[in-house]
């Protein structure tokens, strides 16, 4: 299976799923309604890839990437002018959506060094009972 996904682009796979006639009309309503996201079905997308659905599971920041790609070809189809007023918009969110994600990594790095330095302060640490 893991070969399998391997050579499929998943950026391919999702603009396939975003085929499906209610992702398209979501897709479609992006450009009347102005918004610039579409929420989809996670039981849908595992019932029509479940190896993308595992990898967006296990490499959410990748695999949204991927999503976001394949929405936006897929709103191109729908609607190349409104695609391209939003192209900005998108790539601004995944900007937004990466220093975010960057920035709970630093901070949860930064708890497990205080766990880990106030451990050894109180004497916990395995490696310092040693002497």
């Amino acid at each position: 299976m893991t070969n399998e996904l391997e050579t499929v682009d998943p950026q391919q796979r999702f603009q396939e799923f975003f085929k499906k006639e209610k992702y398209r009309q979501r897709i479609a309503q992006l450009a009347i309604t102005g918004k610039g996201s579409i929420t989809i079905d996670f039981e849908e997308l595992y019932g029509f890839d479940q190896a993308l659905a595992e990898q967006l599971l296990n490499k959410p920041e990748e695999y949204l990437q991927h999503a976001g790609k394949g929405a936006y070809e897929q709103l191109r189809i729908e609607d190349a002018e409104y695609a391209e007023k939003i192209r900005n918009f998108i790539n601004k969110k995944m900007e937004t959506y990466n220093k975010e994600l960057e920035r709970v990594k630093q901070n949860i790095t930064e708890i497990i060094k205080s766990i880990e330095l106030g451990n050894i302060i109180k004497g916990k640490c395995s490696y310092c009972q040693n002497f």
